[in-house]
């Protein structure tokens, strides 16, 4: 996974596959990667600190209530940019929507770890498509 913009793709069919593993792995990384670009843009000229501070929490806690990976590199950082944080808010949204499906259940098969991971991954998307509406 050299390129980021590849490795979000990546991710991305992960989180949709039938394999239970390959989607929980997927759905880690991406609230894990969330977190990190939530806080690399925190302080940058144009983004609402607030708002990607409260990003990066939802991230943290979503994490949370996921089954951590049992091998694998998180996915690196992509850069600080409209279009990263943007993607970024777009497979968070998909890991809420994903969880509150049946299928949900291969990715966290506790009812109640499943919704809260739900909630948070939600509130991660929209704290972080708020914070980058300020950028330039």
């Amino acid at each position: 996974m050299a390129d980021t913009g590849d490795a979000l793709d990546v991710l991305a069919d992960h989180l949709a596959a039938d394999d239970g593993q390959r989607a929980t792995v997927a759905a880690w990384e991406i609230c894990g990667l969330g977190e990190r670009l939530a806080d690399a843009v925190a302080w940058q000229s144009g983004v609402d600190a607030v708002q990607a501070m409260a990003a990066a929490q939802s991230c943290r806690e979503a994490r949370r209530y996921l089954p951590p990976p049992v091998s694998g590199q998180p996915v690196p950082t992509p850069r600080a940019a409209p279009d990263a944080m943007e993607r970024c808010a777009r497979l968070l949204g998909l890991v809420a929507r994903i969880l509150q499906t049946p299928g949900g259940v291969r990715i966290q098969p506790d009812a109640g770890a499943r919704q809260a991971a739900t909630a948070h991954a939600a509130r991660a998307q929209q704290a972080l498509s708020g914070a980058r509406q300020t950028m330039p």
